[in-house]
């Protein structure tokens, strides 16, 4: 997390998003691949994803700013933050609820 803010700070916070997310996007599968034969590659795979969601987070929010103007932005960001909380409150039910019905492989290339 702590280098993944470092990269953030000297990229384009567009940039950050967009490569944080296709790194999370191709990193998740992996670990449903390697699910079962190999724990090596499902190390380095979250170490990608983890890097990718450390990398995103605090761009995203600063991205904010960038994209939405004065007026509106007190808005944007309690919009986001009410986001953030919900999914925060609402995702591990609704991830147990899943897991009733898939196992571990299904439930990551779901996310």
């Amino acid at each position: 997390m702590p280098v993944s803010g470092v990269i953030a700070d000297r990229r384009s916070r567009r940039e950050m998003v967009l490569w944080s997310g296709l790194a999370v996007a191709v990193a998740t599968p992996l670990i449903a691949v390697g699910l079962g034969r190999s724990v090596v590659l499902m190390a380095a795979a979250a170490a990608v994803s983890g890097a990718g969601q450390g990398a995103c987070r605090p761009a995203f929010q600063a991205l904010t700013a960038e994209v939405v103007d004065e007026v509106r932005r007190q808005a944007a960001n309690a919009a986001m933050t009410l986001a953030v909380r919900v999914t925060t409150l609402a995702g591990p039910p609704v991830a147990a609820m899943l897991a009733t019905l898939l196992d571990a492989g299904g439930l990551l290339v779901g996310i």
